[in-house]
């Protein structure tokens, strides 16, 4: 098994498992996470993300989860009610938008440091903000955090020329903080380690419900 490139080797600070990525969210995002989070926990629920797109109407995602990791649609109306309680309250976007709740689903994003212990042995794609040795995308088997670092096992990288065995994998330390993205990928033995409640890609949406600018 090769060593890690040198770029690779200072460790991220160490935190704790629920230090959530943060690399190349916007600070809208970052303040929504930090107003939602104790929102979101005190429903019961845990939050894994708050990702904002659309073009001319902004669409606030919020991606939600009990303990142990279950999450259906009436799950979904609950953490969208007790958002909005607050949300209609405080105004902290200004502007239109459609708020949505939403499971994580099977292909789940990993956004937390707990994430990526809890589903080590599966199948993970990750994206770097930039790129290091000269590459930003990472898929291989998610091997736990050590030191700071995403540990994953890829098959891709060449094997050097010299080395006996062909099979020899290349295991990448990908400091956390430098994560732009990452995700399970769908396998088998991803479906097959979900519950029944759970066997399905769909995700659980709550129907976007329209914000308004508050009269000022």
């Amino acid at each position: 098994m090769s060593d890690q490139p040198d770029q690779l080797e200072q460790a991220a600070p160490e935190k704790a498992g629920t230090a959530r990525l943060s690399a190349g969210r916007s600070p809208l995002e970052q303040s929504l996470a930090a107003l939602a989070e104790p929102i979101v926990e005190a429903a019961g629920f845990e939050l894994v993300r708050v990702r904002i797109t659309g073009g001319d109407q902004m669409v606030v995602q919020f991606i939600a989860e009990r303990a142990d990791r279950t999450m259906n649609v009436d799950d979904c109306a609950t953490v969208s009610r007790a958002l909005s309680e607050v949300f209609d309250e405080e105004d902290p976007i200004g502007e239109e938008y459609t708020l949505e709740v939403s499971s994580p689903g099977i292909a789940r994003p990993l956004t937390r440091m707990k994430d990526f212990e809890d589903f080590k042995g599966h199948l993970v794609k990750a994206e770097l903000i930039e790129a290091l040795d000269g590459r930003k995308r990472f898929r291989g088997i998610l091997d736990g955090m050590e030191d700071g670092h995403v540990m994953i096992a890829d098959e891709s990288t060449p094997v050097d020329a010299e080395a006996s065995d062909e099979n020899q994998e290349m295991v990448w330390g990908l400091p956390f903080e430098a994560i732009a993205e990452a995700r399970l990928v769908m396998t088998d033995d991803l479906v097959a380690a979900h519950t029944p409640k759970e066997q399905s890609d769909q995700e659980f949406l709550q129907e976007p419900k329209r914000k308004a600018r508050k009269a000022k």
